[in-house]
């Protein structure tokens, strides 16, 4: 029989180990958590930064990112850019990943997927709906 390596040995103590979470977190209780706005959230809402609560996301244009409890994490179709990669614990800003135009069945062109999610925000509060007509600009805008 052959030996076992040592670096097998540790895989179950690796596997024991608690997950990494953001400087400050501690145990999750979501029995503690605050609860999201009644109006719900403008941007949608996503887990905080310890991984447990859920929060309301930032928009596109607000701050996000940082490395402690607290900070802000975008909202789906948003990446956090940071301006100063030197800078430890800095945070960032929100910015739309699609960059590209888009036609919708109101005739409007958006300018980004993310604009767009705002008007569907808007279609959920009772304003017409909207869907994708095709990729690129409108061939006529509405009047």
């Amino acid at each position: 029989m052959k030996p076992v390596s040592a670096p097998l040995l540790l895989i179950p103590v690796l596997l024991a180990l608690p997950a990494r979470t953001a400087p400050g977190c501690g145990p999750c209780e979501p029995a503690v958590c605050a609860p999201l706005p009644l109006e719900g959230c403008r941007s949608g809402s996503v887990l905080d930064s310890c991984g447990c609560c859920s929060v309301c996301a930032a928009a596109e244009g607000e701050a996000c990112g940082g490395r402690r409890a607290g900070a802000r994490r975008c909202a789906q179709g948003l990446e956090c850019i940071k301006g100063n990669p030197d800078k430890k614990n800095k945070g960032g800003v929100c910015v739309c990943k699609s960059d590209y135009e888009v036609c919708w069945s109101d005739g409007v062109t958006y300018s980004s997927g993310c604009e767009l999610r705002s008007a569907l925000a808007a279609q959920a509060q009772g304003q017409q709906p909207v869907r994708v007509q095709n990729k690129g600009r409108c061939a006529t805008e509405p009047v």
